[in-house]
């Protein structure tokens, strides 16, 4: 609580002993307030958390928790402006059938507060937490994926610049439940993504956030199985096989191409895996361009399309 200082000592030989040196800390400036809960009342138990930069020295920092009536106070500041940081867990229900409690995340800031102000007032805005649930088009809960949040970008700085802009977390819960917390006010894309789901259009949240719970429903990769045979239905070995397909942008814009490959065995067979479901155009090609073949194909999602048949045609070698 005290800011620290330094002092020279001038005309030390090898071996002298100085004594009588004296260091003299200073008190600095005092910053105290009170904490308040979103209905206006105490926030006993909240973290303060208290940074103050200066340039070439090293952040001061400051962790208080609030007393029984929300006040909190920080010493030995200097006289640069501080930012404030509030946290506090409240409990609430969640998306589970028991509706059992669980933990949520209050959160206030205030910037560039002058250091020895002695009135502040933080209140705690409810909303900073996004959760939902995510099951696939066969109502099946999925209990592993990664949620993914983005913030639109600031007007004076580019989102993807930003290290706060970005949440990402790996989910494993059975009930296929996910929470963000912590989270800035502002504007929010939020998808899912991870293997063996197909990433849909990303979900706009506004945060502080009080509407309903989220809900993705996500769609699953189809596979793709089958055989390259020559003009007289022999096998082909060591043709290239691509799957390619547009689907709708992550964010809003126009959609976007995607597309996997693989070469197929000495037996002429394929198998394609995590393709989007949809229309899809396999295109096969041999390493010199000497044949070529293809096939539309229009696929549900988790499907497993077996036993197609690419027959190459002589192409112009390259």
């Amino acid at each position: 609580g005290w800011i620290s200082e330094q002092g020279v000592i001038t005309g030390l030989k090898e071996g002298d002993t100085r004594d009588g040196v004296s260091l003299k800390l200073r008190a600095g400036n005092v910053l105290s307030g009170k904490v308040l809960d979103p209905k206006g009342g105490p926030a006993a138990g909240a973290r303060v958390r208290v940074t103050q930069s200066s340039l070439g020295q090293a952040d001061v920092v400051r962790e208080i928790v609030t007393g029984a009536d929300g006040s909190f106070s920080a010493s030995g500041l200097g006289d640069e402006p501080v930012d404030v940081l509030v946290t506090r867990e409240s409990m609430s229900q969640d998306l589970k059938p028991k509706g059992s409690a669980k933990k949520r995340v209050l959160r206030a800031t205030a910037m560039h507060v002058a250091a020895g102000a002695h009135d502040l007032v933080i209140t705690l805005v409810a909303g900073m937490v996004i959760e939902g649930r995510v099951h696939d088009d066969m109502g099946r809960l999925v209990q592993s994926f990664t949620l993914v949040a983005r913030r639109e970008a600031l007007k004076d700085k580019p989102a993807v610049d930003d290290v706060a802009a970005f949440r990402t977390r790996d989910v494993r819960d059975r009930d296929g439940l996910f929470v963000l917390d912590d989270l800035e006010p502002g504007m929010w894309d939020v998808w899912i993504a991870g293997r063996g789901i197909v990433s849909e259009g990303a979900q706009r949240v506004q945060v502080p956030f009080e509407g309903d719970s989220l809900r993705f429903i996500v769609r699953r990769p189809a596979v793709v199985n089958g055989v390259v045979l020559d003009a007289q239905k022999k096998p082909m070995a060591d043709v290239l096989v691509e799957a390619s397909w547009d689907h709708p942008a992550l964010f809003v814009g126009a959609p976007t191409h995607g597309s996997t490959s693989v070469t197929c065995g000495p037996d002429g067979k394929f198998e394609l895996t995590a393709v989007y479901p949809g229309a899809v155009r396999l295109e096969a090609n041999t390493t010199d361009g000497s044949a070529l073949g293809g096939a539309d194909l229009k696929l549900e999602s988790g499907e497993t399309r077996a036993d197609v048949e690419i027959v190459m045609v002589p192409g112009a070698p390259r």
